[in-house]
C-alpha cells in the first residue's frame, strides 16, 4: 500500500516501511558476517614448549580477520579430541573500536615422536638419552622437560662444567612429528687450582681437608683433575662445620667461597670459619642403675 505526495511520486507507506526493515534483519548469511568483530590480538597463555606461533597454526586463526565462533570452537575441540599437544581453552574479551581480544590457555602434553640432542660434546647424545630414560612415544609436560634439563645439566656440573645450561623446546611444525630437542650449553670446565681456609685456629688445614670430597688438581692431572663441582662444594663446607661441631666446637659456622679466573678454568676455594667457643663435658650422672656402679659405666 502506497501514498502520492503533491508532486506525483510514489512513497512506502508505514506498513511498507517495516515490512522492508524486517527483510533486510532476515539476512543473517551475509549481514551477520559484516558485523563479525575483527581479532585485534591472539594471546597464548602457559606455554613452555610450543612456540606462540606453533599453536595458532594448529588451529588455523590469525589476528586481523573477523572472529567466527564456531570456527575457533570447532578449532579447540579438534584439538583436544587429538589429545599429542595437550589440551587448550579460549576466551574472548572486547577489545578498543568494536574489536576482541581472543585468549587461549594452553595445559601443554606433549606426545614427542624424537628425542634430540645439540651443542653437547662432553657427553653423546646416546648417554644422555639413557641418562634421562625419555623414549620416543612418551608424554611429557612443562614440568617433566625442566626436570630432565636439570638432571642433563647435574651431569654436566658433576664433570666440571660449573656454568653449563640446558634448554629444551618441541618443535610440532609437521602433522605427525613431534621434536623435543635439548640445547645444551656447555661453557669452560673448570678444576680446582686451591683450597684454602679461614679462621681455623684450633683445626688444622689438613684435618678439614679430609673432610671434603672436593679435591685440588695435582700432578698428573689425568689421575688427579680436580674437577670443581658447585654441589659437592656447597656439602663440603656442611662437612667442615661438621667436623667442627664433632671436636666440641658446637657453634662453629663456616661459609665458602669459590673464585674463578676469567677464563672460568681455574677455581679457588675459601672456607671462612667461626670457630665459637669450645665445649667440654662438666659431668656425667646416671639415674635408675642397680646393677652396675656409676664407675662400672662411666668405664665402659
Amino acid at each position: 500500500m502506497t501514498s502520492t505526495t503533491a508532486r506525483g511520486r510514489r512513497v512506502p507507506s508505514a506498513a511498507a516501511a517495516c515490512l522492508l526493515l524486517v527483510l533486510l534483519c532476515g539476512l543473517p548469511a551475509s549481514a551477520a558476517r559484516d558485523v563479525r568483530p575483527v581479532i585485534a590480538r591472539i594471546a597464548v597463555e602457559n606455554t613452555y614448549l610450543l612456540d606462540h606461533e606453533q599453536v595458532l597454526a594448529a588451529l588455523g586463526i590469525e589476528a586481523g580477520r573477523p572472529l567466527d565462533d564456531e570456527e575457533l570452537a570447532a578449532a579447540v575441540g579438534r584439538w583436544n579430541d587429538a589429545g599429542l599437544l595437550g589440551s587448550l581453552s579460549y576466551r574472548v574479551e572486547p577489545a578498543p573500536e568494536g574489536q576482541v581480544e581472543v585468549i587461549l590457555s594452553v595445559s601443554e602434553r606433549v606426545q614427542v615422536t624424537e628425542v634430540v640432542f645439540r651443542g653437547n660434546d662432553r657427553f653423546s647424545s646416546s648417554r644422555l638419552s639413557e641418562l634421562i630414560g625419555l623414549e620416543p612415544g612418551t608424554s611429557v609436560s612443562q614440568a617433566d622437560v625442566r626436570n630432565y634439563e636439570r638432571r642433563i645439566a647435574a651431569a654436566y656440573h658433576e664433570e666440571g662444567f660449573p656454568v653449563a645450561s640446558v634448554h629444551g623446546k618441541l618443535t610440532a611444525a609437521e602433522p605427525g612429528r613431534r621434536e623435543l630437542t635439548f640445547y645444551v650449553t656447555e661453557g669452560p670446565r673448570t678444576y680446582v687450582q686451591t683450597i684454602a681456609f679461614g679462621g681455623n685456629e684450633h683445626v688444622e688445614d689438613g684435618e678439614l681437608r679430609d673432610a671434603m670430597e672436593s679435591r685440588a688438581r695435582r700432578w698428573p692431572s689425568w689421575l688427579w683433575p680436580g674437577w670443581f663441582d658447585e654441589a659437592v662444594f656447597r656439602r663440603d663446607v656442611r662437612a667442615v662445620e661438621a667436623a667442627y661441631h664433632e671436636r666440641g666446637y658446637l657453634d662453629a659456622e663456616a661459609e665458602g667461597d669459590a673464585a674463578f679466573s676469567d677464563d672460568m678454568s681455574r677455581a679457588a676455594l675459601t672456607i671462612t670459619i667461626r670457630e665459637g667457643q669450645l665445649y667440654t663435658v662438666a659431668k656425667v650422672e646416671f639415674e635408675g642403675n642397680t646393677l652396675f656402679t656409676d664407675a662400672e659405666l662411666l668405664a665402659a
